[in-house]
């Protein structure tokens, strides 16, 4: 036991128990019309408690790609009900026997003030599903089941027994040194990623393949995961083509991924890796990235941010980057970059200027 000065009082062990609450929920969600699903476009659908017909927490589906990629399924899960704080999930495509084929599942931890929500991508492209329409759409309906499990928070927190002995029979486990061991690791896996050694899978960019490995992919990035541990084409072999992301995006998010290492940014590579980290749900990297584009926002460069942000659903660095619009809005409002917006996406220059009256 330790006093709030610091100093021990008496040495001794104490049993708590901690329990949960712990409820799950299990829906077939029909999507209607879903070859005819345009890119970006949002549909919902809400996972409701089984009393009260309450929402708890709400399902998005979105489609990425436009007329040169293929369309790339994405869900974003999302808590109605401020009790919950947790929740694990799992996605599952459903064929026309009612069997689960391609799965994707996850954890989201809702308490935590950045991370209010989780994406989930599945690598079958619509292509793919249209391809065997008559075993993934009858009628053109995309079948998906959710289950998911979630936290309401603690019900019970007791203590369950306090022990004080003499200060000898309470054994001293030395702390290591941490920073040494990871320094030890970090040093290994940049070998391991420079040197390609005992690799298992090949990654194919636009003129460059990189050797990596599927167990290091699969621990940073639930998209790689859910890739190597399906019946997905990329499970049965060794490769993984990424033709329409640069060779040099490519090479910056393996080494993030064996190192954490992000360096020399500059304004286009950091774009362009946050939306390499959006595509593959490599948070950690996707969050250095958007911070390097927040501290670097300049009239010059904001509305390549804006469209970026709207592009990947990023609500925080969106309404940052608005915000600094609106702040500096006679240089970006007359720059040739604005006019070039308003052409290409008149609906986002118009809410942004419609926050600017609305103050």
């Amino acid at each position: 036991m330790w006093r709030s000065d610091g100093k021990t009082t008496e040495n001794g062990q104490i049993y708590a128990r901690t329990r949960l609450g712990v409820e799950s929920r299990s829906a077939v969600w029909n999507i209607d019309d879903f070859s005819h699903l345009e890119p970006y476009k949002v549909i919902s659908f809400p996972i409701k408690s089984t009393t009260g017909n309450k929402e708890l927490m709400n399902l998005d589906l979105y489609l990425t790609g436009g007329q040169k990629f293929e369309k790339v399924l994405h869900f974003k899960l999302t808590a109605r009900d401020p009790r919950i704080n947790m929740s694990t999930i799992q996605l599952s495509l459903l064929d026309n026997s009612g069997g689960k084929t391609e799965c994707v599942k996850g954890e989201v931890w809702f308490n935590v003030p950045e991370k209010l929500h989780r994406q989930f991508t599945f690598q079958t492209t619509r292509n793919r599903l249209m391809a065997a329409k008559d075993v993934y759409l009858p009628n053109d309906v995309l079948s998906v089941l959710c289950e998911c499990t979630f936290s309401t928070g603690v019900v019970v927190q007791e203590i369950e027994e306090a022990r004080y002995d003499d200060k000898d029979s309470i054994p001293e486990r030395p702390l290591a040194n941490l920073a040494d061991e990871l320094s030890v690791l970090k040093k290994n896996l940049r070998s391991s990623f420079e040197e390609g050694f005992m690799s298992d899978v090949k990654l194919k960019a636009k003129t460059c393949s990189f050797p990596a490995h599927k167990v290091i992919l699969s621990a940073r990035s639930p998209v790689f995961k859910a890739m190597f541990s399906s019946d997905m084409r990329e499970s049965m072999c060794d490769s993984v083509d990424i033709r329409d992301m640069d060779d040099e995006t490519v090479r910056r998010m393996l080494q993030f991924m064996y190192t954490t290492d992000v360096v020399d940014l500059g304004w286009s590579s950091a774009s362009d890796l946050y939306a390499a980290a959006d595509r593959y749900e490599v948070l950690t990297l996707k969050e250095k990235c958007s911070s390097y584009l927040k501290a670097n926002l300049r009239p010059s460069n904001a509305c390549a941010a804006l469209i970026l942000a709207d592009l990947h659903h990023d609500e925080g660095l969106k309404r940052l980057v608005q915000d600094f619009i609106l702040k500096h809005s006679w240089e970006v409002m007359n720059s040739d970059e604005w006019k070039q917006m308003m052409e290409t996406d008149l609906k986002l220059a118009a809410e942004t200027m419609y926050l600017k009256f609305k103050e």
